[in-house]
């Protein structure tokens, strides 16, 4: 048995909670903006791809909340590179 602790990973609790909190967020924003007559002529106009897009761009840049302990505990490390983490 080896007391080396240094490949231990200790996880730091309630990221996924402000990460999925976050996301609620956005819907909310998302419900609201909704009733503006700006907002409904752009979900018009705009394909659905563009729309989903612009709606990635907004959760993505706290992403890392969600996957960084998996990853510093080596859990993706086959698949590492099939998900690409940006770090701001």
């Amino acid at each position: 048995r080896s007391s080396d602790l240094s490949n231990c990973v200790y996880p730091h609790y309630g990221k996924n909670v402000i990460f999925f909190g976050w996301n609620g967020v956005l819907i909310v924003f998302e419900y609201l903006l909704s009733q503006f007559y700006f907002v409904r002529k752009i979900r018009t106009k705009l394909p659905n791809i563009i729309i989903t897009a612009m709606v990635l761009i907004t959760a993505l840049p706290i992403g890392h909340l969600f996957t960084g302990d998996w990853v510093a505990a080596g859990y993706y490390e086959q698949i590492q590179m099939a998900f690409p983490m940006f770090i701001i």
